[in-house]
């Protein structure tokens, strides 16, 4: 993986970010512990932007993280998703299920 940008999200997010890395990790997917508390933002940001290729694994660890986060009361938001990672969602229809900020 090499990075696309070296800026991060900020924080002005007023959510929770959580950068996502390949190959998927336990701990850098929406999953982790910490976001699974029932306190906090109602909104998870996964931050992709140093991801700059994605397969069916990191996609299966995005969707198989929605209804966990759906059941807390949360939503996942991706920010600026690389073009290869839009074509992913748009091709697999999963681009109805995670709205997208682009930096």
């Amino acid at each position: 993986m090499s990075p696309r940008s070296s800026s991060p999200p900020g924080p002005d997010f007023g959510a929770r970010v959580i950068p996502f890395g390949f190959p998927p990790r336990r701990h850098s997917c929406p999953r982790e512990p910490g976001v699974t508390r029932p306190q906090g933002s109602a909104e998870i940001v996964v931050d992709l932007t140093d991801l700059t290729f994605c397969d069916s694994a990191g996609l299966n660890a995005l969707l198989q993280a929605r209804p966990t986060a759906q059941g807390l009361g949360r939503r996942v938001q991706l920010h600026d998703p690389s073009r290869q990672m839009t074509r992913l969602l748009e091709r697999t229809g999963a681009d109805q299920f995670f709205p997208a900020t682009h930096a």
